[in-house]
């Protein structure tokens, strides 16, 4: 009986086993899936979330990382509304002093009203002058009154809600007026509709540096605009602007992607901030001297450039720069260039920057 008992019992006890280990495997392999699910998930979570800084950081951290909604409003490019600021631009000449002009700058303002900025107007004379490039004449630029062709007008824009010192200015500038005898779509309504772009996008990010955006008058009357620009700012003042980037030509359909123009064609501050983002490095870089804005903020020793295409195939100053001629791949292209390199902390590049306003470029 005891052997029986024993015989029943290890039959009982063999039952429970296999029961308490199919019971085993079961759960085990309910606990391996729910890993495998939490795992796929998890890795989906990461693919998706870390997505949108992919251009910014290879290894995503606090320290590196972008918030999300500003990343996403740099990354925006309104093509709609930057069509329709070319059009308006161009549905009236813009030659220096016309009502053309003055129009062209109230919308200008209107526009920059609305992304909050503060908006200052300055009122210049202009006159014909001749050989202004020399030397001699840069900077005669109040005529007598005798000589007084007609006003033009700059208009500057600001930011000042994060209290920064009036130092580290970077000025960037574009042009609004145009040829007597174009639409002046590329030449340069579709520069200035890249600037307020730029400027639409920058409010919303904050920086250790100023920057201003002005808007020329009077360009196509011997850079009129900026020289008047500069003459009214004492040393203080000329010292306080480290960089002016440009903006001038620059979406013409049938010539290459805008490059990088100094007087020199060799590297400066200016050319240093846009490319401290990688993606611009790349960028070819060109000698051009007086055909642009940069052109002045260079005689008065201020470090810039024009980001703009070589004229190989542009229609400029003719009734042919309409908006037809527009590639808008090109102005999101300089868009990007300039909202990219904005966002990068380029401090070690400003404090190098030793260079003294006031010296004229041989």
């Amino acid at each position: 009986m005891g052997s029986g008992k024993f015989y029943l019992t290890r039959i009982i006890s063999i039952k429970e086993e296999k029961i308490i280990s199919t019971g085993f495997r079961k759960i085990l392999f309910i606990q391996i899936a729910i890993l495998i699910l939490v795992f796929t998930t998890s890795c989906d979570q990461s693919k998706t979330g870390n997505a949108i800084y992919t251009a910014y950081s290879t290894t995503p951290n606090k320290e590196n990382i972008t918030p999300a909604s500003n990343v996403e409003k740099l990354l925006r490019v309104d093509e709609e509304r930057i069509n329709d600021t070319i059009a308006k631009l161009c549905t009236e000449n813009r030659s220096v002093g016309s009502d053309g002009e003055r129009k062209a700058a109230d919308f200008i303002k209107s526009q920059l009203d609305k992304y909050g900025y503060e908006t200052e107007m300055e009122t210049f004379p202009y006159s014909n002058q001749k050989n202004v490039l020399s030397r001699e004449t840069f900077w005669d630029v109040f005529p007598s009154e005798d000589k007084v062709l007609g006003y033009s007008r700059n208009l500057i824009a600001y930011s000042r809600q994060n209290k920064i010192e009036e130092t580290n200015i970077i000025v960037i500038s574009a042009h609004y007026d145009c040829a007597k005898s174009s639409p002046g779509a590329n030449d340069n309504a579709a520069g200035v509709a890249a600037l307020l772009e730029v400027a639409r996008r920058f409010k919303s990010v904050s920086k250790d540096f100023q920057v201003e955006f002005i808007f020329f008058g009077g360009e196509e009357m011997s850079l009129s605009g900026s020289r008047n620009y500069i003459c009214r700012l004492n040393k203080s003042e000329k010292k306080s602007i480290i960089a002016n980037i440009n903006i001038d030509t620059i979406a013409n359909k049938d010539d290459d992607y805008p490059i990088f123009f100094t007087v020199n064609g060799k590297e400066n501050l200016a050319t240093k901030i846009l490319t401290s983002y990688k993606g611009n490095k790349k960028i070819q870089l060109e000698m051009a001297c007086g055909i642009s804005d940069h052109f002045t903020f260079e005689q008065a020793g201020i470090p810039s450039l024009t980001i703009g295409q070589k004229p190989i195939h542009q229609k400029i100053h003719s009734p042919k720069d309409s908006i037809d001629t527009i590639d808008m791949e090109k102005v999101k292209f300089t868009i990007l260039a300039l909202t990219q390199a904005l966002k990068q902390n380029f401090s070690d590049i400003i404090l190098l920057n030793t260079k003294e306003p006031g010296t004229m470029v041989q």
